[in-house]
């Protein structure tokens, strides 16, 4: 198993696809981090510590890059989390949905957009990003 902790960012309504995308990673032997939607009642004080542990542990960053992440309602919260791991100089590989249409790369902000990123509309586009 790879020690390299991977934090996957994602919109709440792209959660089912960015939790498909978390477990092949985790087939593939890599650790991987993707916080979950629904929190039990009584655990939100655990699940957020969890969340910034790993947050703060990680070396790579995956935003999840669809309509709503990039231009939508959470694209401002979105890029919260995203801008400082990336500023801190730790690695930031944006994922572009696989039903995202043509030309959704140009969503991304330009600071995503001129790093590595992975289009998810070819085929195995996750072995790339193992």
């Amino acid at each position: 198993m790879n020690d390299v902790l991977i934090f996957i960012l994602y919109a709440p309504i792209d959660y089912e696809w960015s939790y498909q995308l978390a477990e092949q990673l985790k087939m593939a032997g890599l650790n991987v981090y993707i916080e979950t939607l629904e929190i039990p009642e009584g655990q939100e004080v655990a699940h957020r510590a969890k969340t910034t542990k790993a947050l703060y542990d990680a070396a790579v960053m995956l935003p999840i890059i669809s309509r709503e992440s990039a231009i939508g309602d959470s694209a401002t919260t979105f890029e919260a989390w995203w801008r400082p791991f990336l500023e801190q100089g730790r690695r930031v590989v944006a994922c572009i949905v696989p039903d995202a249409p043509s030309g959704a790369e140009h969503w991304m902000p330009f600071d995503l957009f001129r790093r590595q990123h992975v289009e998810f509309r070819s085929p195995n586009a996750y072995i790339p990003l193992c």
